[in-house]
């Protein structure tokens, strides 16, 4: 079998991954805002979302490519979240909103193979961490500050801190 073999493939897997996981914490969308009531009420407003998701995962499809054998051997291993994945999928027949349906299930396709092919070019926890610390700590820092600044960083029925999201 011919091996394919694509320069900094690793980079790619990289910077889709930590972009992921910047977007996923920070979200895409308007901090602060009133929660929405029902499914139907998803809509593909937000451009952000609506283009970066799918280059993070086509980002990710190319660093795939050589690691494509230890992806495999990964799903083979994770044969419950394979199962899930797919029954989700399944699950779009029957879906009242199966546009809204489709859309989420591709976002958790999107954390399932974003995350499965960074792993597979990563095997130090060292180097995962040090693409999340970062993340992580500018999170926390840029919450703990917005709740004393931000009036509307409190949910208003609790008074609880929600931070940024």
């Amino acid at each position: 079998m011919y091996s394919i073999r694509i320069p900094r493939a690793h980079l790619f897997a990289k910077v889709s991954f930590v972009l992921f996981i910047f977007f996923t914490i920070f979200t895409t969308s308007i901090p602060f805002q009133d929660t929405l009531q029902e499914a139907g009420e998803v809509g593909t407003t937000n451009i952000i979302s609506v283009a970066l998701f799918p280059l993070l995962f086509l980002l990710s499809l190319i660093a795939l490519i050589p690691n494509i054998k230890k992806i495999v051997d990964i799903i083979k291993k994770e044969k419950m979240l394979s199962i899930f994945l797919l029954w989700a999928f399944f699950s779009i027949s029957w879906s009242s909103y199966p546009d809204t349906s489709f859309k989420r299930w591709f976002q958790i396709f999107d954390y399932f193979f974003i995350t499965i092919v960074f792993l597979s070019h990563y095997n130090s926890i060292e180097e995962i961490a040090k693409s999340l610390k970062p993340i992580v700590y500018m999170y926390l820092a840029i919450s703990i500050i917005v709740v004393f600044i931000v009036p509307g960083a409190k949910d208003p029925r609790f008074g609880s801190w929600r931070g940024l999201t």
